[in-house]
């Protein structure tokens, strides 16, 4: 695609618990999307057949330098996964300054603020999310505020704070 086509931004394994499948639809709604799926699974070949003919990228696993710079080339990260519990990926893209757009379930439920440094969309639902980056994409104030809120919110969470919520959650798992 070109370079003032908005890109969307996937990190994370290439694999069906992921439910990749749910941004195909965006790239129906919005042709002139650029999508980056960044990571490596059993599930690569079946997505790159599925994606095919659209502007997807596949750019395989990155780490260091290499995955912050696609992190940095987006202008929203996306992810569908509904069994996830850390969201370390959430809070890379937020840190990254990329507004986040998340299935309502699981981990990202600890980080997402929605309206505020993302939005929400519940699981599977590929037409929410096409809502969703419609309007973080039409309206540059806002995709402006949901990256700085993004940023301020990933600012906030030191590992010790992280660590601290997960022992929090254990502990009362245990009771």
């Amino acid at each position: 695609g070109r370079i003032d086509q908005p890109l969307l931004v996937y990190v994370g394994r290439l694999a069906v618990e992921k439910r990749i499948d749910v941004l195909r639809p965006i790239l129906d709604v919005y042709p002139d999307v650029n999508l980056a799926i960044v990571g490596s699974g059993p599930q690569r070949e079946e997505l790159e057949k599925m994606f095919a003919g659209t502007n997807t990228v596949f750019t395989g696993y990155l780490e260091g330098d290499d995955l912050a710079a696609a992190y940095a080339a987006g202008d929203a990260f996306v992810f569908a996964g509904e069994h996830e519990t850390l969201g370390n990926v959430v809070l890379e893209a937020m840190a990254s300054g990329l507004p986040v757009l998340a299935a309502a379930i699981g981990g990202p439920l600890d980080h997402m603020r929605d309206g505020e440094n993302g939005f929400l969309f519940p699981a599977g639902d590929s037409d929410a999310l096409c809502n969703r980056v419609g309007r973080v994409l039409g309206n540059p104030m806002l995709k402006h505020q949901l990256a700085e809120g993004a940023r301020r919110y990933a600012l906030t969470q030191t590992w010790e704070r992280i660590m601290d919520g997960l022992l929090e959650n254990y502990e009362s798992v245990i009771e």
